[in-house]
């Protein structure tokens, strides 16, 4: 994954990060709409994280048995007969 960091990229990150900082002060001040905006941003990366999680537990488990399967094998012995396949 290559990432360029642009002044651009800098400037809307910083925007949208302002506006959130007024809706929270909204939502810190009792108004019923900004704390519904602030639940639902909340729960947006808090209901995605346990599935980002589960595909690092799938890519690291199949990382780590096509490895495996691809060890060389010390006895001949262990080789699978061909007529099994």
């Amino acid at each position: 994954m290559n990432f360029r960091f642009s002044i651009r990229t800098a400037l809307i990150g910083l925007t949208l990060g302002a506006g959130f900082s007024l809706v929270l002060a909204q939502a810190a001040r009792g108004e019923d709409w900004a704390l519904g905006v602030v639940i639902g941003a909340v729960a947006l990366p808090a209901a995605l994280l346990p599935c980002a999680a589960w595909t690092l537990v799938i890519r690291g488990t199949s990382a780590l048995l096509a490895a495996r399967a691809t060890e060389p094998r010390t006895n001949p012995t262990d080789a699978p007969h061909p007529a099994s396949d």
